[in-house]
């Protein structure tokens, strides 16, 4: 009980509301929360603040704070609404140059682990 209580304090604290329901694995959830909360905070100085994730047998309902995510997306936008394609896709470009990157050097070091056990 002294959980819920202290969920329900920090849903009430923020607004966060129900967004959406998902079938994934916690670790996945994990990720995609880092990424709204601290990552979008890094490279763009927008945070949600608070996200929360109540779950259990792979299936997860996130709940957000919509109307502030909004409020500072929009004055966002506002601000640097000339420079957003350096500010947010240049650096989304370059995430995703070095994760593709990641991944070529992983699949050409498991198909050279794969010959050398072959060879063995």
């Amino acid at each position: 009980m002294k959980q819920f209580n202290e969920f329900k304090k920090i849903v009430n604290k923020y607004g966060l509301q129900p967004i959406s329901q998902r079938e994934m694995p916690l670790l996945t959830l994990s990720c995609i929360t880092q990424g709204y909360i601290s990552l979008s905070r890094k490279n763009f100085g927008l945070s949600w603040k608070a996200i929360a994730a109540i779950g259990g047998h792979g299936k997860f309902h996130t709940m957000l704070n919509q109307k502030h995510i909004t409020k500072k997306t929009g004055t966002f936008v506002k601000k640097n609404g000339q420079k957003l394609d350096k500010l947010i896709f240049n650096k989304t470009k370059n995430i995703f140059s070095n994760v593709a990157g990641q991944i070529t050097n992983i699949n050409s070091l498991v198909k050279k682990i794969l010959k050398n056990a072959l060879k063995k």
